[in-house]
């Protein structure tokens, strides 16, 4: 009787050793989760200031996003203004050549536009391009403009006669030749039907003609000389 008694008392110690560990175990684990739970609401508030902080970043993007888009448009309202003034410095360069003397017009206005010598489709460029070819051109213009040369080429001299002649030019508006043989000189001028060659030109014109071409090749000295002009002003202004 005894024995037995002796062995439920130890049964009960080792069932109660067992519950307190299991206790302490119990306790352990709700330790270890309120730790968790308090590592969960440390990660959680900063979360809250990061999405706080992008939130803030989001909204100084917008604003920089908005700015820039007015910028943009801005910029690009007056880069419309820019092309349309140069547009229109380039239409009045190419009328001017093309209504003054046929003096390499072909080359002075593919040096103003390029793109319209080498294909139909437009061809764009950005405003310093743009503006340093309309800068370029009207400085060679202004050099055409202040001064005078000779050169020999053919030309047909009318009847479907081709000669070798002597041409001069004077600025813009005085186009002429003397053919080598000293025999015949013209004029480009305005005459019906057009701008033409005049192969029959009044004692007057032709003895100016040939006191340019001296005057021009250094075998005389400078003098007054007086010649008609070819460029049709009245026109030049209307097509404006």
């Amino acid at each position: 009787m005894l024995r037995e008694l002796r062995s439920v008392v130890q049964t009960l110690r080792e069932e109660r050793s067992a519950f307190y560990e299991k206790q302490q175990q119990f306790k352990s684990n709700i330790q270890q989760k309120r730790d968790d739970l308090a590592d969960l609401d440390s990660q959680l508030a900063e979360l809250r200031i990061q999405e706080a902080q992008v939130d803030q970043d989001l909204a100084r993007i917008e604003q920089d996003v908005s700015k820039l888009t007015s910028e943009l448009q801005s910029h690009q309202s007056r880069q419309a203004q820019w092309q349309k003034s140069m547009d229109q410095w380039i239409r009045r360069g190419l009328l001017s050549v093309n209504a003054g003397i046929p003096f390499r017009q072909s080359q002075r206005c593919k040096l103003l536009a390029p793109q319209q010598q080498e294909t139909a489709e437009p061809e764009y460029f950005n405003a310093a391009e743009t503006l340093g070819r309309i800068w370029s051109f009207f400085q060679e213009e202004m050099r055409l403009a202040q001064s005078g040369e000779t050169y020999t080429q053919p030309l047909n001299i009318g009847d479907q006669r081709v000669k070798y002649v002597q041409l001069f030019r004077l600025g813009h508006l005085v186009l002429g030749y003397l053919t080598e043989d000293g025999q015949e000189t013209g004029l480009w001028l305005t005459q019906k039907g057009g701008k033409q060659w005049q192969h029959n030109l009044t004692h007057k014109d032709d003895r100016a003609v040939r006191d340019a071409v001296e005057i021009l090749n250094r075998r005389q000295e400078p003098k007054f000389i007086s010649l008609p002009v070819s460029l049709q002003i009245d026109r030049l202004r209307e097509e404006e």
